[in-house]
């Protein structure tokens, strides 16, 4: 598979955001919200803090105070996440 081009800013940074290596925050965000939806809250603590990172980054704070509920309902407006059943 080919990788895509991407502009690039002055200095080498990307017009997306995101690095040569990770994904863009806005990205990132969403792929951990489909994940913390497949398993119970308190089972990953780890992809929270994460995901906190990356609202904190996106200077979204009103989202970083809705990770303490650790609950993907609250996102669903936000990001594109699926309102599926786990498991399916």
């Amino acid at each position: 598979m080919r990788r895509r081009k991407v502009r690039r800013r002055p200095g080498g940074r990307r017009a997306d955001g995101g690095s040569r290596t990770c994904r863009p925050p806005a990205r990132a965000c969403a792929g951990y919200l489909r994940f913390l939806q497949l398993v119970p809250p308190a089972t990953a603590p780890h992809v929270w803090s994460l995901l906190r990172i990356c609202l904190a980054k996106l200077n979204r704070y009103d989202l970083v105070a809705r990770t303490e509920r650790c609950d993907v309902d609250d996102f669903r407006a936000e990001f594109d996440v699926a309102s599926a059943e786990p498991g399916r």
